[in-house]
């Protein structure tokens, strides 16, 4: 779980800590599952809606988490390399 833990840094950074729980909570219930159950395919999409949600808190400026996710770093690629180790 690491892709997980690694966002919830970056949410946290951005929008504080409080905003961390409420966001993956929401996030997950919108996907209909729990970490343990999420696919490959998931991580991308829990990705783009976090991003959404970090928008819509922030408006245009999501500070760090939304240039790393924006650059690549929650690609599908990079979700399967980080996977991969561990």
């Amino acid at each position: 779980m690491r892709i997980l833990e690694w966002m919830k840094g970056l949410i946290g950074e951005t929008l504080g800590i409080g905003s961390v729980d409420e966001i993956v909570t929401m996030t997950f219930n919108e996907l209909g599952t729990s970490a343990p159950y999420m696919t490959d395919n998931l991580w991308p999409v829990f990705a783009e809606k976090v991003i959404e949600k970090v928008r819509g808190e922030r408006g245009h400026s999501g500070g760090r988490m939304l240039q790393e996710m924006d650059a690549g770093a929650a690609s599908e690629a990079e979700i399967l390399r980080v996977r991969k180790k561990r």
